[in-house]
């Protein structure tokens, strides 16, 4: 008895644990994979909780099954007991889950309660009649918030890059801000800002005078001339051969001919620059006579008198539409033809007409005597308007046309000196009556207006044509004009409707005739088309003479000028691009007729070189 039930507790034997398995055949659990009911090792035993869902699939209907019992002599199951009735485990109803929405909106998540997700109202913001609203996700929010960053950011450089008129300073810090460099590279940018610098060479010394222009006569009558004008480029062209000539000579002389020389003293090229003086080759230096034995009020011959009128109005007005050319021709006509009695200032404008006509003839005939003396004219002119009982008086519209012909007819003459300061007398008068500004009164006649407007454009180009010989600062430029272009019409087509709508319509006028410079390239692109269609005339000419001129004045007033000096290289690089661009925008929109190409293979096609 102790052998058979000693070595089990409680005196029953284990189960074989090899046999007591699961009948599958009958059972309930047939779907579930045989594995022995005890596991090897009680370490392994894994605890499962009771999972009633996971037996759906399994119990459909309640089977027999045999339970084995242990037996001393056999293991096989004696029979079967009856079936046992298990009771089906139904999910809960749909209706009593409550979903889950992705993402609440924002009240739900501020008062933290739950949320149906329904859009664009939730019924919870119904319920409590609050706005409801969703936000993006922080992916999605992110992803906008950074393209709106990068559009700024672009802006922001954009507005940096137009940055034109600022110090040194915060020139090189904005330029460091866009380069994103850090501070070590910010020292190396200051390196690069002084190298573009020193590398435009053309504009230093632009802030200096380097001899004394009191000195002499002579060096007062010729003035000063910048370093961006022609006669200084010749100063330093002299300067730098002898510069050149003498280190040459230096360094083939030997040594008892450089001990020579040291006790002589320096050539003019070492010590000093040569004078301006002696190198202009403008005639300030030459006096005009004074003739104080002409008449005033003595004419040429009628002959004479047509032929240098009719040279003026050929070749000079189409550049200088100071006057209205047919109230002018009209008058003319008028006054040789009936004894008329006109205002001094009027006469001393057919007289300047008249000196300026004789130096066309003289350049052209190669005559400079008898009546072909332009000096009588100017004296005359002289004598009516600029004398000293006249001068001190109030300038009208008569005068400042009296000023402008006295500057035309010493630039004629060479004497640019002169001619600046009378240029400038015309410039000031002309300020002092707002012909610079837009006139808008109702009792004027549109083409006296038109003349006002044309007289101010030429004293512009006058004063530019100046600035550009002597180099000199200017007050002029599109900032202090704000009249528009001249009209591209000769006054005889003024009555026409399609013009007289638009001296009529402001809106049409601005639009047509607005300065390249300040055109966007929509209404750039509106007036190419637009001066395509105007007929070839000296006043299309001169519209286009003027616009061409303001961009010059500009480009004069903001590189070669005190404010250009200030200015770091990458700046004036920029500048001269941008000024680049707008000459192109202004040579798309000169018309067929005064592109000046040719179809000779031997001569320059300014059209397909920009292609």
């Amino acid at each position: 008895m102790e052998d058979a039930l000693g070595s089990h507790p409680f005196g029953v034997a284990a189960p074989n644990e090899t046999s007591f398995t699961l009948a599958p055949e009958n059972s309930a659990f047939g779907g579930i994979a045989k594995q022995p009911w005890f596991p090897e090792s009680p370490r392994e035993v894994v605890p499962v909780a009771f999972c009633p869902s996971s037996l759906l699939d399994f119990v459909d209907r309640p089977g027999s099954y045999s339970y084995p019992f242990p037996s001393s002599s056999s293991r096989e199951v004696p029979g079967s007991v009856g079936k046992v009735a298990i009771p089906r485990i139904t999910c809960a109803s749909s209706q009593s889950q409550v979903r889950r929405c992705t993402r609440a909106c924002g009240p739900c998540r501020q008062r933290k309660t739950k949320c149906d997700g329904n859009k664009p109202v939730c019924r919870p913001c119904v319920d409590h009649n609050v706005s409801c609203f969703y936000t993006d996700v922080k992916r999605v929010r992110d992803r906008k918030q950074l393209s709106v960053l990068q559009r700024k950011v672009e802006q922001y450089e954009r507005l940096l890059h137009d940055l034109e008129e600022v110090e040194g300073n915060v020139a090189r810090r904005i330029q460091t801000a866009l380069r994103g460099s850090d501070t070590t590279s910010a020292t190396a940018d200051d390196g690069d800002f002084d190298s573009a610098n020193s590398s435009i060479g053309s504009l230093n010394g632009l802030n200096l005078v380097q001899e004394d222009l009191n000195r002499s006569e002579k060096s007062v009558a010729t003035g000063f001339f910048g370093k961006d004008s022609e006669v200084a480029w010749m100063q330093r062209l002299e300067d730098e051969a002898k510069n050149r000539s003498w280190r040459k000579a230096e360094s083939l002389d030997s040594e008892a001919t450089k001990a020579v020389r040291i006790r002589l003293p320096l050539p003019c090229s070492q010590t000093q620059r040569t004078e301006i003086s002696a190198i202009t080759f403008y005639l300030d230096d030459i006096s005009l006579p004074l003739l104080d034995s002409v008449d005033p009020y003595g004419l040429p011959p009628k002959g004479l008198a047509d032929q240098f009128f009719t040279a003026y109005v050929e070749s000079v007005h189409p550049s200088f539409n100071f006057v209205r050319k047919t109230a002018l021709v009209s008058q003319y006509q008028r006054f040789f033809s009936q004894p008329t009695h006109p205002s001094r200032r009027w006469l001393a404008i057919l007289n300047m007409i008249f000196a300026i006509g004789c130096r066309y003839s003289q350049a052209v005939n190669g005559r400079a005597d008898g009546d072909y003396d332009d000096l009588v004219y100017i004296n005359r002119a002289r004598k009516l308007a600029l004398d000293e009982t006249h001068i001190f008086k109030h300038a009208d519209l008569h005068q400042i046309q009296v000023e402008f012909l006295m500057a035309l007819y010493l630039v004629s003459k060479y004497q640019i000196n002169r001619a600046f300061m009378f240029s400038g007398m015309a410039f000031r008068s002309a300020i002092s009556l707002g012909i610079n500004l837009r006139f808008v009164d109702g009792q004027t006649e549109y083409p006296a207006k038109e003349a006002r407007v044309r007289l101010w454009w030429s004293i512009f180009l006058l004063e530019h044509l100046l600035t550009a010989i002597t180099g000199r600062a200017s007050c002029v430029g599109e900032s202090l004009s704000a009249t528009r272009l001249p009209i591209s019409f000769e006054e005889e087509a003024f009555g026409r409707p399609d013009i007289q709508s638009l001296f009529q319509d402001s809106e049409s006028r601005i639009d047509r005739l607005k300065l390249t410079l300040l055109q966007t390239e929509e209404e750039a692109r509106a007036s190419v088309s637009w001066l395509a269609s105007c007929e070839p005339s000296p006043s299309l000419f001169f519209h286009c003479i003027v616009d061409l001129g303001a961009i010059g004045q500009d480009v004069i007033n903001n590189v070669y000028s005190i404010r250009g000096f200030h200015d770091c290289g990458s700046q004036i690089e920029r500048q001269i691009q941008k000024y680049c661009c707008i000459l192109d925008t202004w040579l798309s929109k000169v018309p067929e007729a005064y592109r000046f190409t040719s179809v000779n293979s031997d001569e320059v096609d300014i059209s397909s070189d920009n292609n």
